[in-house]
């Protein structure tokens, strides 16, 4: 049985790592980072997956080892995001999973993963490459109902963001429709270029994102203008152009 156990296990990891580099190529692009327990808990299991994947792959601190309180561990991501974004979940030594989803992460970052005032977990990123911290707030997930391979795409689209303007957007993010009114960085998320750096004119990138129906848009191009589109409605498959004079056109699938 416990033979049959392992084998079961690896054919899960053979089947992760290969759905997550289907399509890449030979691209042979490792990411490392360093995650720091600060909470008050022993994490038991680590697990970081691309956004949007829907399985979570491996215990990235194998089966032996555990992260005590305010210690660090250097992690070798098994799955690599062409755009950045990941998922992070927790178990700690209750079974309990603190889950963090939408973290941006560049190779070499450093992330900190807390218990907030309100109760809620968090992850804390600093980028090495410039030294900025972002906070992205998570969930808990208790022993007594939770589901390891809960999928994060059910509520997800993904499209094609091309930009058919002239200039380089550094900076992409969506928010339902409405609540878009400034450049606010922490009500609207997290920016979805971060992994490629920026969306270069006439280049085009995969987006992963909520379905929020009526979605704004917010870019921030190369001359730190903000460009503002309100009310975009984006589907599974489509492709979104961004053009000048600060429109978006639609092409759906």
């Amino acid at each position: 049985m416990r033979l049959t156990k392992k084998i079961i296990h690896l054919i899960l990891c053979l089947a992760f790592i290969t759905a997550a580099f289907s399509g890449c190529g030979n691209k042979t692009k490792v990411e490392t980072l360093t995650l720091t327990n600060s909470s008050s808990w022993k994490f038991e299991e680590i697990y970081i997956a691309p956004f949007g994947l829907g399985v979570w792959g491996p215990d990235l601190l194998g089966s032996t080892a555990i992260l005590k309180t305010d210690s660090s561990v250097e992690i070798t991501l098994e799955a690599v995001a062409e755009n950045g974004v990941y998922n992070l979940r927790c178990v700690d030594e209750d079974g309990d999973a603190w889950i963090i989803e939408r973290v941006t992460i560049q190779n070499g970052d450093a992330i900190t993963v807390q218990l907030n005032d309100d109760g809620d977990p968090s992850a804390v990123l600093e980028s090495k490459k410039d030294g900025r911290t972002v906070q992205v707030n998570g969930i808990f997930e208790y022993a007594n109902g939770s589901d390891p391979e809960e999928d994060f795409a059910d509520a997800l689209i993904s499209f094609t963001l091309y930009n058919d303007s002239s200039y380089n957007m550094m900076e992409v993010y969506f928010a339902p429709g409405g609540t878009i009114d400034a450049r606010d960085q922490a009500a609207l998320g997290y920016n979805h270029v971060a992994g490629i750096t920026y969306l270069a004119a006439q280049e085009s990138t995969e987006i992963i994102c909520d379905n929020f129906g009526f979605t704004d848009v917010l870019l921030l191009d190369e001359d730190d203008d903000v460009w503002t589109l309100k009310d975009c409605i984006l589907e599974e498959g489509c492709t979104a152009y961004i053009e000048g004079g600060q429109t978006l056109r639609v092409r759906y699938a």
